[in-house]
């Protein structure tokens, strides 16, 4: 058999070994660069399925005193903050929800009266008929029992409550007092009933009258609480 002389052979066996070495390099920068804005609960499952899969070969010893310095400090401090976090959220969402079902009850029957949830924030939105008297800013009996009610239900919660009150139009004959003057009063009015006779804490109130909503509603008395 005819030897092949040594002079024609292409000595380019390195490329090999280079080109694995970069792709080493480029895994190890993109590790980084993914370690850098990763979520620890996202992290924790990936190296736990890893960690599973190697369990029965010979490189679990070695996965594990590469990966561990990485992964314990997640376990051990971000993601017990985050779950923490999480059981927190879901529980005020729950608790906003059954509260949500309680003011659809007490308000039911009003006219185009809603309740509205956003997290755990519960906005009651009702005419100004449904607590006031006519073109004025005292309550009338139905509306006194509907925040008594609210009162009622709220006492015992650790809820922040804000009022807020929207008037657009100017009242006939009233020179004095402007859109933004009756909302003011009413809010003051609103508030100080459910301190007074609610039997509410102070502090847990804040409230603001405001002019026109945008979108000309005629739900102008808003009733948030924020747990």
């Amino acid at each position: 058999m005819r030897e092949i002389p040594k002079s024609t052979v292409k000595r380019e066996n390195w490329l090999l070994t280079f080109n694995d070495m970069m792709t080493l390099i480029f895994t190890f920068f993109v590790l980084i660069l993914s370690f850098s804005s990763m979520q620890s609960s996202e992290i924790l499952l990936a190296t736990d399925s890893l960690s599973r899969t190697l369990s029965s070969g010979k490189t679990e010893g070695a996965f594990k005193s590469v990966i561990s310095p990485i992964v314990t400090p997640y376990r051990d401090r971000d993601i017990e903050v985050e779950k923490q976090k999480k059981a927190l959220i879901n529980q005020n969402e729950g608790k906003a929800g059954k509260l949500k079902v309680t003011m659809l009850a007490i308000i039911n029957g009003e006219r185009q009266a809603t309740v509205d949830q956003i997290r755990n924030d519960i906005t009651v939105n009702m005419e100004e008929g449904s607590l006031f008297k006519p073109d004025n800013y005292l309550l009338h009996r139905k509306g006194e029992q509907v925040l008594t009610n609210i009162a009622d239900r709220i006492r015992d919660d650790r809820i922040d409550i804000r009022i807020e009150c929207y008037e657009g139009n100017k009242r006939p004959g009233v020179v004095s007092q402007t859109p933004v003057d009756m909302s003011m009063l009413r809010a003051g009015t609103i508030t100080r009933y459910l301190i007074d006779q609610g039997r509410l804490q102070s502090q847990r109130f804040s409230a603001m009258g405001y002019g026109a909503l945008k979108d000309e509603t005629k739900q102008r008395i808003k009733i948030i609480f924020r747990s």
